[in-house]
């Protein structure tokens, strides 16, 4: 009887409203410069890397700026929740096989197609939406969509990469960052001068590298603090 109240003709109907909402939102078109694709096809759960990502689309938002995300169709919910709430549109992408993995052939062969199906896909919205920036949170996201950056890019898209973690610095990943990332990215942004002083430890440009901390997330509106701050309390997340 529960299961059957649960799936009265209100719920169905409350249900299709805001499948109609989420399509509609899929299809936004808005209006604004500058126009920013954000790569968050990796991102499921909202933490710190989705969290700061958030904040930065939301800040493109409240000053003009037209935004859409391309997500992936496995478990995005809580992103695309979030990007609607910012008034945000999005799309699907591929995102599916580990790309940066040890493995036979097989493996490889797989990470070959994830890059060329991802890749397509911001290809294919890149001809709709007419993007001037492309977002890119993290690295995997930027090798991922490897062709596609470099086409963009030799036709004046701005690629702009943000860094919040410093890059290992072992001789693989100096290479991987010095000539497979670095390539793909018009300007990174990182949030310590540690990280940016990393990233050029690899090879990268410090003239591609600029410094932007990290800012406390946007509370949302009519939240209040309970209780009295203690100020000898400090409280470490990390």
């Amino acid at each position: 009887q529960d299961a059957v109240h649960r799936a009265g003709f209100v719920e169905a109907t409350d249900g299709l409203v805001r499948l109609g909402t989420r399509l509609l939102a899929r299809q936004r078109r808005e209006h604004g410069s500058p126009r920013v694709v954000a790569c968050c096809g990796s991102m499921s759960t909202v933490f710190g890397l989705e969290r700061m990502t958030l904040e930065i689309l939301g800040a493109l938002r409240a000053n003009g700026a037209s935004v859409r995300c391309v997500v992936n169709g496995w478990d995005s919910a809580a992103i695309v929740d979030r990007a609607e709430a910012l008034g945000a549109g999005w799309t699907l992408g591929y995102y599916q096989h580990a790309i940066i993995s040890r493995g036979g052939v097989r493996t490889q062969l797989r990470a070959a197609w994830d890059i060329f199906r991802t890749s397509l896909g911001l290809l294919r919205e890149s001809l709709r939406y007419r993007p001037t920036h492309v977002f890119v949170p993290e690295y995997s996201a930027a090798l991922r969509n490897a062709p596609t950056l470099l086409l963009l890019r030799a036709v004046g898209v701005t690629v702009i990469g943000r860094l919040g973690n410093a890059p290992e610095e072992t001789p693989f990943h100096r290479r991987l960052w010095r000539w497979a990332v670095s390539p793909l990215v018009s300007r990174f942004v990182a949030n310590s001068q540690f990280t940016a002083d990393a990233l050029a430890r690899t090879g990268v440009s410090p003239a591609k590298i600029r410094v932007i901390p990290n800012t406390a997330p946007t509370r949302p509106a009519g939240v209040t603090h309970v209780g009295a701050r203690d100020p000898h309390l400090i409280i470490y997340v990390g």
